[in-house]
């Protein structure tokens, strides 16, 4: 061992290393079991899936201690706005989930297996404490809105490993398996099934903007059909009703008029007993009073045969042959009473027995009618049968003749589909190679057109720099020279007023005082016209023909004031030369320096006359 270590390290240092990591591993897993002991975090704890999109993460017993006695594990989702948690089915659990926050969108679709159960699918709105269900094998996609994002944690049925199998992205099942085979499973090209599983960069949490929008929508319209479903559903059974009752009451109609019709037949056979009957009783009541009669005239006859013998002797016999004649008479008419009756009575039997006959024909007549249409029926039966059957040959030929032409002309479209996917990328790929050369051309005219204009900039700050310098010279020699001519005429006044004191007397006093009012005047006028200037230029300053503009006024004004000073005051010659001067030469300075320069002029103050 020491050779082998070269003799740098000794045995109970190798020892002491090992106990050393022992210990460390040891200490780890306390902690770690100290840890699943605590309170779990979901908020703290490390994601197991996270993006711009929304994160997820699945707590189990190796997490948290209090789940080692239960098959529960625990799930959180929290999906930002315009997200999706992407469509995938759960192999070994089901998901039972509590919406914590927010609203959103959950599509199930029914697994391919159903084993023979009614299953439909699904696509529900949840909201702040909902409760959903996803069973097994169910593909499901949970959605949130473009407004609002959605936050839910739930349970598992099972703490193994569940391996979630997702249908999109990159962490797609199909991404598994062969392109080839799964193009032509679905009967596309290679290069759609390319563009297809491309398509999405994204894994397991998605970008879906305006997916739960457009399944709310979906859910809508889904109500609505089966409100309308279920509104002609009503219709249909009210129509229904309302059939059955019309032919109910039809049959009961139908029965009633049978009835009334049975009855009215009974009546007649009762009605026509009771007058059978009641001829029968006249006839028996007629027979007893015949044979009351008889006897109380044979009792009468007795009686009087008893007084009379011998005058009825001959009376007995035309008696006699009278009793026997009218009783034959009657026994005559009772016969033809009975003959008439049995005459009617064989009318009656003849007339049904003929209605019988005639119904009896009518039914005849209609089976034979019958059975001339059916024949002429089979007949036409047949005919259209073996028409039906030339037809069916004539289509079949037609469509293998057909099926022969399109599979020729699928063949073609292939080939021209093929032609044309191949032109198409080479354009795609000449019209990139385009756009790349004019986008590296366009932005060397852009760093081009910027450069020049940085360095036009430059030149414009540095003309701006040396035109604002050369303003403020022009404007500290105008002041200055305007500070010189007011000293001068300040000293000229005070000349003048020294002059007036010694050889002035009193008729000039007026006039000066009229000179003096009229000055302090024009002064006030001179002082208001420069704060206006002034404030004009510290308002917005100006430059150029606007500058010139305020300037011409500024000397007509100056040219005014010059005038009014002649006229007023040329009696006096001091103050004319003095105020007259001295404004006549401003107005001709502001003329000539307007007209040869290109910039505002300075202000310059008006003198006084004293």
């Amino acid at each position: 061992m020491r050779a082998l270590l070269g003799g740098r390290m000794n045995i109970n240092g190798v020892l002491n290393l090992s106990k050393k990591k022992e210990k460390d591993k040891k200490d780890e897993k306390d902690k770690k079991e100290d840890d699943k002991e605590k309170p779990y975090n979901v908020f703290d704890a490390k994601h197991d899936v996270e993006n711009c999109n929304g994160w997820s993460l699945v707590v189990t017993s190796e997490q948290l201690d209090a789940l080692n006695d239960s098959n529960f594990g625990v799930f959180m989702v929290n999906l930002t706005k315009a997200a999706m948690m992407g469509p995938h089915w759960n192999p070994t659990t089901a998901e039972i989930a509590v919406v914590l926050r927010g609203r959103g969108m959950v599509n199930v679709v029914c697994p391919s297996a159903t084993n023979g159960t009614e299953c439909k699918n699904s696509r529900f709105k949840v909201e702040e404490g909902d409760t959903f269900v996803v069973p097994r094998y169910h593909p499901m996609a949970q959605m949130s809105f473009n407004n609002e994002s959605l936050i839910f944690v739930g349970f598992t049925t099972t703490q193994k490993k569940n391996h979630p199998q997702f249908l999109v992205g990159k962490a797609s099942v199909l991404q598994a398996l062969d392109k080839e085979v799964l193009a032509a499973s679905l009967g596309v090209s290679n290069t759609t099934m390319d563009q297809v599983l491309s398509a999405q960069r994204e894994a397991i949490i998605l970008e879906c903007v305006s997916c739960a929008e457009e399944e709310e929508r979906l859910v809508d319209e889904e109500i609505a059909r089966e409100r309308e479903e279920a509104r002609k559903r009503e219709e249909e059974v009210e129509r229904k009703k309302e059939e059955e009752e019309a032919k109910r009451q039809e049959e009961e109609k139908r029965k009633k008029e049978e009835e009334e019709a049975r009855k009215r037949e009974e009546e007649e056979a009762r009605r026509q007993e009771e007058e059978k009957r009641k001829k029968e009783e006249e006839e028996e009541a007629r027979k007893r009073e015949e044979e009351a009669r008889r006897q109380e005239e044979e009792a009468r006859k007795r009686e009087e045969e008893a007084r009379r013998q011998e005058e009825e002797a001959a009376a007995r016999q035309r008696e006699e042959e009278a009793a026997r004649r009218w009783k034959e008479e009657e026994e005559a008419k009772r016969k033809r009473e009975e003959e008439a009756a049995k005459q009617w009575q064989q009318q009656q039997e003849e007339a049904a027995k003929r209605k019988q006959e005639e119904a009896a024909r009518k039914r005849e007549e209609e089976a034979a009618r019958q059975r001339e249409e059916e024949a002429a029926r089979r007949q036409k039966e047949e005919e259209a049968a073996k028409q039906w059957q030339r037809q069916q040959e004539e289509e079949a030929k037609r469509k293998q003749e057909t099926e022969a032409a399109k599979q020729w002309q699928r063949q073609q479209e292939e080939e021209a589909k093929r032609k044309q996917e191949e032109a198409a990328r080479k354009r795609e790929e000449a019209a990139a190679r385009q756009q790349e050369e004019e986008e590296a051309a366009r932005r060397w005219k852009e760093e081009a057109a910027r450069r020049q204009k940085e360095e036009e900039a430059a030149k414009q700050w540095q003309r701006q720099q040396e035109e604002e310098a050369k303003r403020k010279r022009e404007e500290e020699a105008a002041k200055q020279w305007q500070r010189q001519q007011e000293e001068e005429a300040k000293r000229k006044r005070e000349e003048e007023a020294a002059r007036h004191q010694h050889g002035g007397g009193g008729g000039g006093g007026a006039a000066e005082w009229e000179g003096d009012a009229s000055r302090r005047k024009e002064e006030e006028m001179a002082r208001r016209q420069r704060e206006a200037e002034a404030a004009s230029e510290r308002g917005g300053g100006g430059g150029g023909w606007q500058g010139r503009g305020r300037t011409i006024v500024r000397c007509c004004f100056f040219l005014v004031i010059a005038a009014r000073c002649f006229f007023l005051h040329r009696s006096h010659f001091s103050c004319f030369f003095g105020l007259w001067h001295l404004h006549l030469l401003q107005g001709l300075a502001i003329i000539v320096r307007c007209f040869s320069s290109s910039y505002p002029l300075p202000h310059h103050r008006a003198g006084s006359c004293y």
